[in-house]
């Protein structure tokens, strides 16, 4: 029915709302400089209405629903790029350490030798008895077998790296897979038992798969139960 007491309630209703919505603003100006934070939105409706004497009188406002301002679809294809990214930027190190390994840059590229130790040869062709031309064909070979040697080594010491790197990728995937494992635990208990979005644990949960998709080419899943895949 209506009256003061209606209109009081009505009223009490709505300072309870928007005073909900204020702890929301809260929380995202608190966290306005955390990386890992997504804004919350606070969605209101209608409490209902009451039919009384032929007249439809509504009863307030009602906080339905605390959400997430990222959409999700957006948030997988991100997750998804990185591995791309990280997969290129890990490519780039090694093609890079293998360029310099090559000393492709500098008057010890091996094809510059190997172009000195061939013309050596054609001039001791020109001149078998020259001694000079002698010396310069020991002296090129002897550069393009240090150089050999050289490369040789800066190889064995990339493959020594990256197996030294995989070997911490393997320790971090199982990590953060284990923290995955947990959150999901921990998403679906409380969006089962309350039956609200867990918008923190779900932040906390992509920062991890973020971590996760710069370590691996990975897809992911979301279940009706709010759990990752």
């Amino acid at each position: 029915m209506t009256g003061i007491n209606s209109t009081l309630d009505i009223a009490r209703q709505a300072l309870l709302a928007n005073q909900y919505a204020l702890s929301v603003t809260g929380q995202n100006i608190a966290n306005a400089g955390n990386t890992n934070y997504s804004r919350q939105l606070v969605e209101f409706n209608s409490s209902g209405s009451v039919l009384l004497g032929g007249l439809v009188f509504g009863t307030g406002v009602d906080v339905s629903k605390i959400r997430s301002a990222c959409d999700s679809t957006l948030v997988g294809l991100m997750s998804n790029q990185q591995s791309v990214l990280s997969a290129y930027d890990e490519k780039a190190t090694n093609l890079n350490y293998i360029q310099d390994a090559f000393s492709l840059d500098t008057g010890n590229a091996l094809d510059t030798l190997m172009s000195q130790f061939w013309n050596s040869w054609s001039e001791l062709s020109n001149t078998p008895a020259g001694t000079a031309e002698r010396s310069s064909v020991v002296e090129n070979g002897k550069s393009v077998t240090t150089q050999l040697s050289t490369m040789d080594e800066n190889l064995r010491q990339l493959s020594t790296t990256i197996d030294d790197k995989l070997k911490v990728a393997v320790d971090s995937i199982n990590t953060i897979t284990g923290q995955i494992d947990q959150t999901n635990k921990s998403i679906v208990a409380m969006e089962v038992q309350n039956s609200a979005t867990a918008n923190d644990l779900r932040d906390k949960r992509t920062a991890l798969v973020n971590q996760l998709s710069g370590l691996l080419d990975i897809s992911t899943y979301e279940q009706s139960d709010g759990s990752l895949l």
